[in-house]
């Protein structure tokens, strides 16, 4: 098949199996320098809880520009990862087990045209991964004494 074709089928989501069309690739380059521009203007910008929000949202596009046939997922992770890095914020793990409601929480956001939906998951995610954290360090703490 020509890479062409790889590019532009579409792929299936849990969702009802219903079929996911994303963009031409002939629709790349144009969607990717608008993405960076974008990020661009708001990754100095945001503070707090914006912070938050603007990786949820840079997952959420890049995800659904979708330049790549395989690994968007990853990188769209490693992308709402570096928005969190680059403000000196705790990285954030998508869990493995919540895979459908990933999927879901991102058709979702797209049929309702809601950000709040993705951005809610995500928050939702991050606590989830902080409250571990917070479990096992203070697990380790409790086996640890000093003696003097």
């Amino acid at each position: 098949m020509h890479i062409a074709n790889l590019l532009k089928s579409p792929y299936l989501y849990h969702k009802s199996f219903s079929k996911k069309y994303f963009p031409s690739y002939k629709k790349l380059p144009d969607l990717l320098e608008k993405f960076c521009e974008t990020v661009n203007a708001r990754l100095d910008e945001v503070k707090d809880n914006d912070i938050t929000k603007l990786a949820s949202d840079v997952h959420y596009n890049f995800v659904n520009i979708h330049p790549f046939v395989d690994g968007n997922g990853r990188t769209a992770r490693l992308l709402m990862n570096y928005v969190l890095m680059y403000h000196n914020q705790p990285l954030l793990k998508i869990f493995a087990e919540d895979r459908v409601t990933y999927i879901d929480a991102l058709n979702e956001t797209e049929e309702k045209e809601d950000q709040s939906i993705f951005r809610q998951f995500i928050v939702e995610q991050y606590s989830k991964f902080l409250q571990l954290e917070i479990d096992k360090y203070q697990k380790l703490n409790k086996r640890f004494m000093m003696i003097f």
